[in-house]
């Protein structure tokens, strides 16, 4: 139980100290392109709204975390992905307790469990290389928005519940595949490449998982009306 507590609290100092923002995504799935996304390399992508994250760029104070040319530096890009897994993880554990549908539950289960070891991953190479993730100047922008979204979900109950928690997951990990694409090509050091280039098609399969379910409560919801 107190194991749980601190690692809680962890994720929560996570999602509110650690960086960034996501490429905007919108309802209807278009993603938007901003110069700060999200998940880990271990990462994780991407979902959290967010059902509803719109995007928030770098301002002035985020210069440290640029590489030449403009692309994202390591710190900036590790930073990202922190942000990334620790949205992943408190909103699933939040559709622990909360979600009706047998499938949501248990992908809430292994996103907490697959966004873990991405972290796990992540932090133990930012110790290995001493490149630790870097704040944005927009970090309390996106914390609004995730907060916002979290926030929106603990007054859900049920299938609409289910429905929000999916299309946060949905709209999350895209930002997240977007932004390791990028990171792919951006990151410097060879190691947090490898890194990136292995989480790619975990998220991919996180996303197509998600949208699968997405499907299945659509079709579900469709019955019920008919």
């Amino acid at each position: 139980m107190r194991s749980n507590r601190m690692h809680q609290a962890r994720m929560s100092a996570l999602l509110v100290g650690t960086a960034v923002a996501f490429a905007a995504c919108t309802p209807g799935g278009e993603k938007g392109d901003t110069n700060q996304p999200g998940e880990n390399g271990a990462v994780a992508a991407t979902s959290t709204d967010s059902g509803a994250v719109a995007g928030a760029t770098m301002g002035a104070g985020d210069s440290a975390g640029m590489a030449a040319g403009g692309a994202m530096g390591d710190p900036a890009i590790m930073g990202t992905m922190n942000t990334s897994n620790a949205a992943e993880i408190t909103t699933s554990e939040l559709a622990l307790e909360k979600a009706a549908n047998a499938e949501v539950k248990s992908y809430a289960r292994d996103m907490i469990s697959e966004h873990r070891t991405m972290q796990k991953e992540a932090d133990m190479l930012s110790q290995k290389v001493q490149t630790p993730a870097q704040p944005a100047a927009k970090a309390d922008q996106m914390q609004g928005m995730v907060t916002a979204a979290v926030d929106s979900m603990k007054a859900l109950s049920g299938a609409q519940f289910d429905q929000k928690y999916i299309a946060f997951q949905v709209q999350s990990h895209q930002m997240t595949l977007d932004n390791l694409r990028r990171f792919e090509n951006q990151a410097q050091n060879a190691e947090l490449k490898a890194m990136i280039t292995k989480a790619i098609p975990a998220v991919q399969g996180h996303l197509e998982r998600a949208q699968k379910i997405q499907t299945n409560l659509g079709g579900a919801a469709g019955a019920a009306k008919s």
